[in-house]
């Protein structure tokens, strides 16, 4: 069958969902004891009345691995007479391969767009450590109004709903720079506004003048520089992601990831073969394990730590992947 395709990226697709074919995985995965406490929920009906069950969500769409077209799971936004909340359920064969983070951050994007949503809502219970982890690489942050206090399913005990939000991403532009004076003004302007992660003058210092003549990008709201990356060849065949800044209130945006697609397609234009970047070691402070999650979300993955190259309370972890 050929499904409508809404929105895909190299690994997964979100397309059209088929009751005839879909329903019998959406409502086996119900049954899914994992399912029902991640949704602190128990589907009770047959599946003949699931069958007959209307489709009230204004957005379903059923996930598809590109490999090999099967189905893996679904997604889907609350009814238009409801707040927007996404919600999604692998199926047991696909959880944490890392096929949640990436569905779900496509069908936000798909929505925000699509309805023209200034934000989405999702949530997930207290003892769901994955879920949490996946809605914060997706760009979500708690919510201004706190979370849900409710009851449990099946024992009736109190449970924690940690709810979180996504705002739709600034307007901004992507844009190379070449003038070495607009790299070196950029980088200051950035770099001066992250003093939990720059906050050493002299290193601070040493990425600025380190811009000069190397590719270069600026993430521009309007007129005004909000984040930026620049790349540095470390062999003939890698290139190091050597410096990447994005003003604070823009963090969890999307800028970053924008402007590390911008890199990334430089790099490979430009031949080389690997690109690696350093930060310090998961689990010595909670700014660098943020960090860390938010590279290992680009497709890093751990090569090397030198526990001195910095010194010995910032041991360098050292990421790489293949372009």
């Amino acid at each position: 069958m050929n499904r409508k395709i809404y929105i895909a990226n190299q690994d997964i697709s979100l397309a059209e969902y088929c009751p005839s074919i879909d329903n019998s995985d959406y409502y086996a995965c119900w049954q899914d004891p994992d399912t029902r406490n991640g949704y602190n929920y128990q589907m009770s009906c047959s599946p003949e009345e699931f069958n007959s069950l209307p489709i009230r969500s204004r957005f379903l769409a059923v996930i598809l691995c590109n490999e090999n077209k099967e189905s893996i799971g679904i997604v889907s936004l609350s009814p238009e007479s409801s707040l927007p909340d996404l919600a999604i359920m692998l199926y047991r064969p696909y959880r944490g391969k890392g096929y949640g983070t990436s569905a779900f951050a496509l069908a936000a994007k798909y929505c925000l767009e699509t309805f023209h949503l200034e934000c989405l809502y999702a949530g997930c219970y207290e003892s769901n450590t994955a879920s949490r982890k996946m809605l914060k690489a997706c760009g979500f942050v708690p919510h201004p109004e706190g979370n849900c206090h409710e009851t449990h399913y099946l024992t009736g005990e109190p449970v924690i709903q940690y709810d979180f939000v996504l705002y739709r991403m600034p307007a901004v532009k992507i844009t190379p720079i070449t003038c070495d004076t607009d790299r070196s003004n950029i980088a200051r302007c950035i770099l001066e506004s992250l003093t939990d992660w720059f906050g050493i003058p002299d290193a601070r210092e040493e990425y600025i003048a380190g811009s000069a003549g190397k590719p270069f990008f600026c993430a521009f709201e309007s007129t005004k520089p909000v984040g930026f990356i620049y790349l540095k060849e470390t062999g003939r065949h890698t290139v190091e992601l050597a410096v990447m800044g994005v003003l604070k209130e823009h963090h969890r945006s999307g800028i970053g990831r924008e402007l590390f697609q911008a890199a990334k397609r430089e790099a490979r234009r430009l031949g080389y073969s690997f690109l690696q970047v350093k930060t310090v070691q998961m689990g010595r402070y909670d700014n660098y394990d943020a960090t860390n999650q938010f590279y290992i979300s680009l497709g890093f993955k751990e090569f090397e730590v030198f526990p001195t190259l910095w010194d010995e309370w910032n041991p360098c972890q050292i990421y790489i992947m293949s372009i």
